[in-house]
């Protein structure tokens, strides 16, 4: 009886992963995304890419001068997190996967994301250095990861910075080729309008 548990167990989990494999692959033939965040300190062969249409390189860190970096220690490795979102976006892309960067996430990344579009000066600033960061990083898109806007100021700071953004993607690379995506978050207590 214990034997043909295990059986079974190991049945349903091989089904289990024939299934997972057979839908992202259907999801990518049918145009869905299937998109996964993985930090900047993930290593090349820690993410599935035959499972994903698109992958996030968590995070990149915009001060509240509009400059944006790489930020976290890679695990045992002796590559800093810019070669290793280097390495990742290579072997991403040569396995038929859109990278992009999220700029900003949780907590002091955020705040400072929000500092740093806050004024017409510091939003060009950062404009101007997520054009840059695109090119410099080969990527195919930068993801506003803004967590989250507080106020209708705060909401309308963000629809600017997305129309910006779009434009200088636009111009640097041409219509459309870059993709410009968010991080949305809805909740009851930030009222209808955000």
């Amino acid at each position: 009886m214990a034997i043909h548990g295990i059986n079974m167990f190991l049945l349903c989990t091989i089904a289990l992963y024939v299934i997972a494999c057979v839908a992202s692959a259907t999801a990518y033939k049918e145009g869905r995304v299937v998109l996964g965040y993985f930090p900047v300190q993930r290593t090349v062969s820690d993410i599935p890419w035959q499972s994903l249409t698109h992958a996030n390189i968590a995070f990149a860190y915009a001060n509240d001068s509009g400059n944006i970096t790489f930020v976290g220690d890679v695990v045992n490795s002796t590559m800093s997190s810019e070669q290793n979102a280097r390495a990742l976006i290579s072997a991403g892309q040569k396995n038929g996967v859109k990278m992009l960067v999220a700029v900003g996430g949780q907590g002091n990344f955020s705040n400072h994301l929000a500092t740093a579009l806050s004024s017409p000066d510091s939003q060009s600033a950062f404009l101007s250095n997520a054009v840059s960061f695109v090119k410099d990083y080969n990527l195919d898109g930068i993801d506003i990861d803004w967590e989250y806007p507080k106020d209708l100021d705060d909401a309308q700071t963000l629809l600017s910075t997305l129309q910006g953004t779009r434009n200088a993607l636009d111009k640097s690379f041409g219509q459309g080729k870059k993709l410009l995506t968010i991080t949305l978050y809805n909740h009851p207590y930030l009222g209808p309008d955000l």
